[in-house]
C-alpha cells in the first residue's frame, strides 16, 4: 500500500459485506508503523482459512503492533485459521491488547482454542485479552482451561456462555 508506511492506526469494518478472501490481499502488504489494527468481518462475509492465512502472514510484519481487534464472527474459518493466527500473533513482541471474536465460527474446535489459550498464557505483555467463543462447541476440559486462565487474570473477558460442551 504505497504511501501508508507511516500509518499508525487502521480500523476496517465489514460486518455485513460479502467480502471474500481476494479482498484481503491488500492487508498482506507491510505497514511497518502500525500500532493499532481493527478488522471486523462477519455476517455475509466469505472469509475462509485462505483469507485469514493472508491476515496472519501480514500480522507477522507488524512488529510495532500493540493492539489488535479482530472480528471474525460467523465466518467459515476452521482450526487451521486459528493455528495460523497464533503463528502470526507469536511474532508480535509488543502486542498488549487482543480482542478476538470467533462467535458462531462453528468449524473451530478444541485444538484451535487450546493453541490460542497456550499462546495467551505464554505472553507476559499481553494484558488486555477478550475472546468471544459463543456458539463454538468445546469440551468441558477446554472450557475449564479457559476458566483457569481467566482466574489468573490472563483474560479481561472470555465469553462462551451459549456453548454446549461435549464430552471427550
Amino acid at each position: 500500500m504505497p504511501g501508508c508506511s507511516r500509518l499508525i492506526s487502521l480500523s476496517l469494518r465489514f460486518p455485513f459485506s460479502r467480502l471474500s478472501d481476494n479482498a484481503l490481499q491488500i492487508l498482506s502488504h507491510p505497514l511497518p508503523s502500525l500500532t493499532f489494527l481493527e478488522l471486523e468481518f462477519g455476517g455475509d462475509s466469505r472469509i475462509t482459512d485462505g483469507g485469514l492465512g493472508m491476515i496472519a502472514n501480514g500480522l507477522q510484519k507488524l512488529i510495532k503492533l500493540t493492539s489488535l481487534v479482530l472480528g471474525l464472527s460467523k465466518t467459515a474459518i476452521t482450526n487451521e485459521s486459528v493455528l495460523r493466527l497464533c503463528d502470526g500473533l507469536s511474532k508480535l513482541p509488543q502486542l498488549s491488547k487482543l480482542h478476538l471474536s470467533l462467535d458462531s465460527c462453528r468449524l473451530i474446535e478444541d485444538k484451535g482454542i487450546q493453541k490460542l489459550a497456550m499462546l495467551i498464557s505464554s505472553r507476559k505483555n499481553l494484558l488486555d485479552v477478550s475472546i468471544d467463543l459463543k456458539m463454538i462447541r468445546l469440551t468441558k476440559k477446554v472450557k475449564e482451561e479457559l476458566s483457569q486462565l481467566k482466574s489468573k487474570r490472563k483474560f479481561t473477558s472470555v465469553s462462551y456462555t451459549h456453548l454446549r460442551a461435549h464430552e471427550t
